[in-house]
């Protein structure tokens, strides 16, 4: 079911901006950003101001490329894997932290990657909550003794969470995804490498920028609004 509005929280309209302006390499003004009320009218901008085609038979498949710069980094840490584009993530990219995954594909590829997201923060606040209620209750009721217990609390929460927090990539499950996200978020590098882009990929590099902001889940299309009214 395609979304008739993202509704996205009121902050998040600047950062959406931002973000489309870092992925693109371009500029958008507020009074140009303000006349965006549908994805498809955001969609339209950018295409106005990156070069675009239809076809472009002679550019290289963006995602291929990256899948294949990918692969050659996957092998020089592991040199025995056989990497295929639906190759799950979890069988490679291993430990508890992807953040140091991310870093060394950046370096070795030139690609932008998606942060990986913070797995276990209800656990995390559970826990900070639990200490903190606990001490707070132990050293008796008054306002410095809840800042105390906020701190021994918050320490607690770093040093347990230092040791078994994960961030990891849970929006996707395989190499072949991984690649897709990174050939999304580092299209104005392909620009300035091949010229132009399909429009194909500026429309799902611009999905995968505004995706993250919406409140609500389903598919995204040119008529999906930013907001359910106009701001």
């Amino acid at each position: 079911m395609t979304l008739k509005a993202m509704e996205i929280d009121d902050d998040d309209d600047v950062s959406i901006i931002e973000e489309v302006e870092k992925t693109f390499g371009l500029t958008i003004s507020d009074a140009e950003a303000i006349a965006c009320e549908t994805v498809g009218d955001l969609f339209a901008l950018v295409c106005s101001k990156v070069p675009v085609v239809d076809l472009g038979g002679q550019l290289p498949c963006l995602t291929a490329s990256a899948f294949r710069a990918i692969r050659r980094a996957i092998q020089l840490r592991k040199p025995t894997l056989h990497v295929r584009p639906d190759a799950r993530l979890d069988s490679i990219i291993d430990g508890r932290d992807h953040r140091d995954w991310r870093d060394y594909l950046t370096s070795h590829t030139g690609l932008r990657f998606p942060n990986p997201s913070l797995q276990n923060f209800n656990v995390l606040l559970a826990g900070f909550v639990s200490v903190s209620g606990g001490v707070f209750l132990l050293i008796g009721i008054s306002i410095p003794n809840l800042f105390l217990a906020g701190v021994i609390g918050l320490i607690a929460t770093i040093v347990i969470g230092r040791r078994y927090s994960q961030w990891a990539w849970s929006d996707f499950d395989t190499i072949g995804e991984l690649a897709r996200q990174a050939t999304a978020l580092s299209i104005a590098q392909a620009i300035r490498a091949n010229g132009s882009i399909r429009k194909v990929e500026a429309w799902n590099a611009l999905i995968a920028v505004v995706r993250p902001f919406s409140q609500r889940t389903g598919e995204i299309g040119p008529q999906t609004r930013f907001f359910s009214e106009r701001r």
